[in-house]
């Protein structure tokens, strides 16, 4: 009794100081400003199709850098399907996808090691369309029916043998080797192949977001000079300012989204429309952000102290919304086993410290 006794006023001694307050206003600028650099990060992703960039070196690394073998694939009917038509300047231009299922990779891969395009002669017979398509393999030939220039495993085989990219010879071959004689296990290996290597893609493509949201962070916060330390301070001596920023922190939790990131009717709000009322939003809290003589630092010891604070932002940028988000909505459970405050200007659901 006397534990759970001494464990409750721990837990109302640390949620009834404005300390907590103050770090639940920095997280909530900190997930304001993560959605910003994500939106913006998104639309440079878009306009400059980050993804499918990542996913065509990814795929001409799994072809061994054959460019010749890559734009063959890349002009297979089912590649071409999933690209994007775009216009520019009233001039037609196909975007490369920027996802490729491993069937369809598999699939035209086989167009290019057998493709159905070469026919056997004109009196032989033809094979039915699945089989021409390399879907399945030709059936067993007894033996004149069929002939061996459609036989998937035979021709896959002679192309593994002949073709001196050694990265595409060695796959060949070892879904040869695990096929047997089934061509549709040979199309499953091919595609456990393209999935191994879409993991090291995804792993790319990872890293240079990663990059690319630090440079943005880093521009943004500079822009703002959203100094940690200035933040922090301004939050712990002012109470107005630190009850409002808290106020709209509990509203975003309970909403379970950011006020500017909620859709307009049915449509799904741009990543530029996004910045643009977040930062409107940002500037809402009215936190000292901008550059003035009074907030450029006067001394080295200040300019340390200045370039420390914006590194301390930038990286907390980079965990992202989704972690500040899920760290508000654990500060906002515990502030709430605090005692509830008398104060009428106190905003609903608030405490306040007893003095």
């Amino acid at each position: 009794m006397l534990a759970e006794r001494s464990t409750d006023l721990l837990v109302l001694a640390l949620t009834s100081y404005p300390a907590l307050d103050v770090v639940i206003g920095l997280a909530f600028f900190y997930f304001l400003l993560s959605i910003i650099s994500s939106s913006i990060n998104e639309g440079i992703a878009t306009v400059v199709a980050l993804r499918a960039h990542t996913l065509e070196a990814g795929i001409r690394e799994l072809l061994g850098g054959d460019d010749a073998l890559a734009k063959t694939f890349y002009s297979d009917a089912r590649v071409q399907a999933l690209m994007q038509k775009k216009w520019w300047f009233g001039l037609r231009s196909n975007r490369k996808p920027s996802y490729i299922p491993s069937r369809v990779f598999a699939l035209a891969l086989l167009d290019t090691v057998a493709p159905a395009a070469q026919a056997a002669p004109a009196d032989a017979k033809q094979p039915p369309p699945a089989e021409a398509k390399g879907l399945v393999a030709a059936p067993s030939k007894t033996e004149a029916d069929a002939p061996s220039s459609y036989d998937l495993l035979a021709k896959a085989q002679d192309f593994a043998s002949t073709i001196p990219n050694e990265r595409v010879r060695t796959m060949l071959q070892d879904g040869l080797s695990e096929a047997g004689n089934h061509a549709d296990k040979f199309r499953e290996a091919l595609e456990r192949q393209f999935d191994e290597a879409m993991e090291r893609v995804s792993g790319w493509y990872k890293r240079r977001v990663q990059l690319i949201l630090f440079v943005i962070a880093l521009v943004l916060v500079g822009a703002m000079n959203a100094d940690s330390f200035t933040m922090g301070q301004r939050l712990w001596k002012d109470d107005v300012l630190r009850s409002a920023v808290v106020a709209q922190a509990q509203k975003t939790v309970a909403d379970k989204q950011a006020a500017c990131a909620k859709k307009t009717g049915q449509a799904k709000p741009t990543p530029a429309e996004v910045a643009g009322k977040c930062f409107d939003q940002v500037k809402q809290l009215n936190l000292p952000l901008g550059w003035s003589k009074a907030t450029s630092p006067s001394t080295t010891e200040d300019d340390l102290a200045k370039a420390f604070g914006l590194l301390l932002t930038a990286f907390a940028l980079l965990l992202g919304a989704p972690f500040w988000f899920d760290t508000l909505s654990k500060l906002a459970q515990l502030r709430g086993t605090g005692r509830a405050s008398s104060n009428p200007s106190t905003p609903q659901g608030a405490t306040t410290t007893k003095k």
